[in-house]
């Protein structure tokens, strides 16, 4: 593989001649059908307008010269999750994590994978690993099976990763044994959890509430997870102060709409902390600074509605209503009738849930089922 500060001395050399917008397209079989016919590799990115490392991704990393320029010889596609056509291949290609972006041929095979937020000098190590067919993909791939074997339930690979040097990455298998964490007796629980506090504060300390240049690109997952392991050990102070001080790292560094990852991350951690005073101002300022999706409309009334003010909570859930579609229009949907329900509404709740849930049957059906479930429940 290529040394990463080789890597960075190749990009810039070339910056000049690259552009830094690059062409993206949203359909995979045309855009493997192009590969094909020009003996060219796509890249395709997983991705949804919901998924925070997406933001970051967009903003840090795809929107640059230096990517531009790696991916002049590539076809390029994203496939958003939560259409029909980005959830079968999602499925089709066993994408777990978002955004997971694939490197495949003319004819869809995968030639390897990056998973989730990257600086942009991993990413840009990474990609141009895979063009040339090095061993970043068997480093992805690695990466992949022990995540999921800890996913599966091995705590013995989760205490071997707390094992090892404290990387941005422990956050994720923190976060993906956790289920098997639970079943695991008192000894073993205790065991883990405190060498998962301590591998946490060591990313935290050293690359999150750092500079910029040296903080892990995903930042909430290793804070999150750290909170959940002080609840888990009863340390109600030492979550809030943590938490406390991310919302305020991410409210500091700019005015709301400069950078949607960062300004999601605030609303994250000021969600957990249940500050709502300042989460339904913040929530606000989110709908005006990013008006073109569902979203934060969406995630407002849902707020609402779980603090039984339906009646503030209507307006903002239609108008979610006119920017939703696929899978997310399930979830506003599920919103929306227990607004209309809790309203004495529930003859048009229910109208709606058995309309969404039969068109959706076929392209998302457990999310059509849950609908199902809900209106019977009414």
């Amino acid at each position: 593989m290529l040394a990463p500060v080789l890597i960075a001395v190749v990009l810039n050399g070339f910056l000049a001649t690259a552009s830094a917008e690059s062409e993206w397209r949203a359909d995979l079989l045309p855009a493997l059908k192009q590969a094909a016919s020009e003996k060219k590799l796509a890249l395709v990115d997983f991705q949804a307008p919901w998924c925070y490392s997406c933001y970051y991704m967009e903003q840090h990393v795809l929107s640059g010269e230096r990517f531009a320029f790696a991916a002049t010889p590539l076809i390029l596609v994203k496939l958003d999750v939560d259409t029909e056509d980005g959830r079968a291949f999602k499925e089709k290609y066993g994408v777990t994590m978002l955004p997971t972006y694939l490197l495949v041929d003319g004819k869809g095979r995968e030639k390897g994978r990056i998973l989730g937020e990257q600086t942009e000098l991993d990413f840009m190590n990474k990609l141009i690993a895979l063009e040339r067919g090095g061993e970043g993909a068997s480093e992805e791939d690695d990466l992949k099976d022990k995540l999921e074997r800890v996913k599966r339930g091995d705590l013995d690979a989760l205490e071997k990763a707390l094992d090892a040097p404290p990387e941005c990455e422990t956050a994720y298998f923190v976060g993906y044994g956790a289920k098997a964490l639970e079943k695991a007796d008192s000894v073993r629980r205790a065991r883990v959890l405190a060498a998962e506090k301590t591998a946490l504060e060591a990313v935290v300390t050293k690359r999150v509430f750092v500079d910029a240049d040296r903080r892990c690109a995903d930042f909430r997952t290793p804070v999150e997870e750290l909170a959940d392991v002080y609840e888990a050990l009863s340390l109600p102070e030492k979550r809030k102060e943590l938490l406390s001080r991310a919302a305020e790292t991410m409210l500091a560094q700019g005015q709301t709409g400069e950078d949607r990852n960062r300004d999601d991350n605030a609303r994250f951690f000021l969600t957990l902390l249940e500050d709502d005073t300042r989460l339904r101002s913040f929530y606000k300022q989110l709908i005006v600074a990013y008006p073109s999706d569902y979203v934060y409309s969406y995630r407002y009334a849902k707020w609402l509605q779980e603090r039984g003010k339906s009646q503030d909570a209507l307006p903002w859930i239609e108008e979610a209503d006119k920017l939703c579609y696929g899978a997310n229009r399930l979830q506003v949907t599920e919103v929306r009738a227990k607004i209309l329900a809790e309203l004495g509404r529930k003859d048009e709740a229910k109208d709606l849930l058995s309309r969404d849930a039969k068109a959706a049957r076929k392209s998302f059906p457990e999310e059509a089922a849950h609908l199902d479930s809900l209106r019977r429940s009414l």
